[in-house]
């Protein structure tokens, strides 16, 4: 009988075998900063040290630069006012010290809100349009009314009052607006409208983002462009306590890179109502849901149906752009602020 039974036993055994050696193949097969070498990081607080610890801010980072353990990054807490992340020294070790240090200090703070359009916002933007915002500063002020308030009256049902904020383009979508800041030239020379007006400081329509409204600012290494945003009421707010898990895909072919967020429940339901009034289908325009970290727009699709819980994004990004997006979602807010340089960059010899 046991002649029988042992075959499927070993079998049975085999499988389980596999299974576990998948699921923690990423903390077997991790690169070792002891054995490898490589780099320490050290981070320090911006003021005064939170009462809470570090701890909070260690989980953060760890998913925001290595959520799996694969890449063998480890964050940890020196002391109550420094933490420090150790990079092993593997074939593509500098690219992620660079992407550590280029992502320490965000906040990591994500929204989605619909951009505004000269159809939905008539008000707004022709308050803007009469009164372009100040851009002495990183951040353009709210657009207010004539009484200096920052409500406006808007055509969509349901609410008809919001406020605005503006929010800056990231280099990427600069493509997908098809704003080029390397052709600016003088105001009085012919050329694309939206690079005349970078020296008058007027709003203007992006030509890749029609009804939509942008202001741009000259600055020493090219042109930054703004777009105008709608705040979103804070019971359809969707933050990253709403994202469930968020990744990179590759679409037929691997040509198209797609961003995958998984929202919860309570995530899902408040982007069904978001999204319900600024479908395709009931205007003639398109409306655009914008992709907000650390008021920075990083993707604008075009709404064509109701958005629940699994939110699909083709993203303009190349693949190590996309993973620094996809690090500051699944890291979530960093409730600490820190410097935005490491306080201290120095080699790790590996331990013989």
């Amino acid at each position: 009988m046991w002649q029988k039974i042992l075959p499927f036993l070993v079998a049975i055994a085999i499988v389980i075998g596999g299974i576990l050696l998948y699921r923690n193949r990423h903390q077997l097969f991790r690169p070792n900063v002891d054995k490898l070498g490589g780099t320490l990081l050290v981070l320090a607080v911006d003021g005064d040290p939170p009462h809470e610890g570090l701890a909070d801010a260690v989980k953060v980072l760890q998913r925001r630069f290595d959520s799996t353990g694969e890449l063998g990054i480890t964050v940890r807490a020196a002391n109550e006012r420094e933490i420090e992340v150790l990079v092993p020294r593997t074939d593509n070790h500098d690219e992620l010290v660079a992407r550590v240090q280029a992502l320490i200090a965000r906040p990591g703070k994500l929204e989605f809100r619909i951009l505004a359009n000269e159809e939905d916002d008539k008000e707004v933007c022709q308050a803007v349009r009469q009164k372009p915002p100040k851009l002495d500063e990183k951040l353009p002020d709210p657009p207010r009314n004539e009484l200096g308030e920052p409500d406006f009256p808007s055509e969509l049902p349901g609410r008809p009052v919001h406020r605005y904020a503006w929010a800056r383009l990231t280099p990427p979508l600069m493509k997908v607006a098809r704003l080029d800041a390397k052709r600016l030239g003088p105001a009085e020379e012919e050329g694309p409208a939206e690079m005349r007006l970078a020296t008058t400081g007027e709003p203007f329509a992006p030509l890749g983002v029609p009804m939509c409204l942008a202001v741009a600012r000259k600055e020493a290494g090219g042109v930054v462009f703004y777009m105008l945003t709608r705040e979103v009421a804070a019971e359809l707010r969707v933050t990253s306590q709403h994202v469930e898990s968020v990744q990179t895909e590759r679409g037929r072919g691997g040509a198209l890179l797609t961003m995958a967020i998984n929202l919860t429940r309570e995530g899902g339901q408040r982007l069904t109502a978001l999204t319900a009034a600024n479908t395709r289908m009931r205007h003639d325009q398109p409306r655009y849901l914008g992709t907000v970290i650390d008021d920075e727009l990083v993707t604008i699709p075009s709404l064509f149906g109701v958005i629940s819980r699994k939110v699909h994004i083709n993203a303009p990004f190349e693949p190590d752009e996309a993973e620094s997006v996809v690090g500051l979602i699944r890291g979530g807010v960093l409730s600490v602020r820190l410097k935005p340089s490491p306080v201290r960059v120095s080699p790790i010899e590996p331990r013989k």
